[in-house]
Formats: structure tokens, C-alpha cells, sequence
């Protein structure tokens, strides 16, 4: 590696893919299976929190049908074979969004904090889009408190652990990158 790039700062593509990739070809080598299966893995994760969303919101036929919709979109099933980060990004969404309304039912502070802890991996996968969760967090706490379910004092300390939470995971990379 020359010297420019061992100086240059990398925020566009975050390291979780990267990562896990690297870990991967250490067990199965450098080959182009290695390289998708953290895509295809995450793949199935998605599906499986896309089948608990569905089983939380109404049942478990709303759930089965969620997943089985998400499997046989063919976007979903072309990119969930590619080396890719939106799968990825994809499922920490998902599984943030599961915790998310877990917590509202639950009003449990480990579901906040689960939740925040996926949105910074998020981050982690593809940068700044990662912290979208937390603008329809913020949406879904202003309808709760437009129907008085919620005060500004609840809503705000309760975003504001995921949105903490979503930073002690993701900001230790930006300051080592800065």
C-alpha cells in the first residue's frame, strides 16, 4: 500500500461488510462463495424478522406471508446473491424496526437499546443511510403523541436511547476514520 492510501479517510463504505467478508475468506479462502455468503446469510436473516414483525403485528399467517413475499420478489432474491451492502443494510433495518415495536408494546428499555444497537450496525454497513429507522421512529412518536399514547418528555428520552445507542456502535469507527 502506498503512503496516500494508508492516509486517506474512508467514510463512504463503512467496515462491517468488510469484516465479516475478511473473517470468511479466512475460513473458506478468497473465493467468490465467501464473498456472497454474508449477503446470503443476512438474507435469511431479514426473512426471519420480516416473519416476526408480521406474527408481532397480526399473526402468524400475516407473518409466513411477509416473509414469503419478501423470498419471491426477484430484486430481493437477485440481490440477496450479490456481494452487496443493501441486504445487509436491509436486515439491520428490520431487525431494528422489530425491536423498535417490541419496545412500544412492551415499553422494555433492553428493546430500545436492541434496537438502537442495529441501527448503528447499519450505520456500520452503509454509512448515514443506516440512521433512517430513527426519522420513522420519530415519525410514529409524534402520531403517539398527537394521540396523547405518549408525552414529549416519554417520546424524546426514548428515542434519544436509541438514537445513543446507535451511536456508541457506530461512532468509534468515524473518530478512528476522522
Amino acid at each position: 500500500l502506498t503512503r496516500r492510501a494508508l492516509d486517506s479517510h474512508w467514510f463512504e463504505k463503512p467496515p462491517f461488510y468488510f469484516i465479516v467478508t475478511s473473517f470468511l475468506y479466512s475460513i473458506f479462502g478468497v473465493t467468490e462463495y465467501a464473498a456472497r455468503l454474508t449477503t446470503s446469510i443476512f438474507s435469511i436473516i431479514c426473512l426471519i424478522y420480516v416473519f416476526k414483525i408480521g406474527k408481532e403485528l397480526k399473526d402468524s399467517v400475516t407473518g409466513y406471508f411477509g416473509a414469503l413475499a419478501l423470498l419471491l420478489n426477484v430484486s430481493y432474491l437477485y440481490y440477496s446473491r450479490m456481494a452487496m451492502l443493501d441486504v445487509i443494510l436491509t436486515s439491520f433495518i428490520t431487525i431494528s424496526s422489530y425491536y423498535f415495536l417490541l419496545s412500544l408494546k412492551n415499553n422494555r428499555y433492553l428493546e430500545r437499546i436492541l434496537s438502537g444497537i442495529f441501527i448503528g450496525f447499519a450505520v456500520l454497513t452503509k454509512s448515514i443511510v443506516g440512521f433512517l429507522p430513527l426519522i420513522a421512529f420519530g415519525i410514529i412518536y409524534l402520531i403517539l403523541m398527537l394521540k396523547r399514547e405518549k408525552s414529549f418528555i416519554e417520546s424524546s428520552k426514548e428515542l434519544a436511547t436509541i438514537f445513543l445507542c446507535s451511536l456508541t456502535v457506530s461512532l468509534p469507527w468515524h473518530i478512528y476514520m476522522f
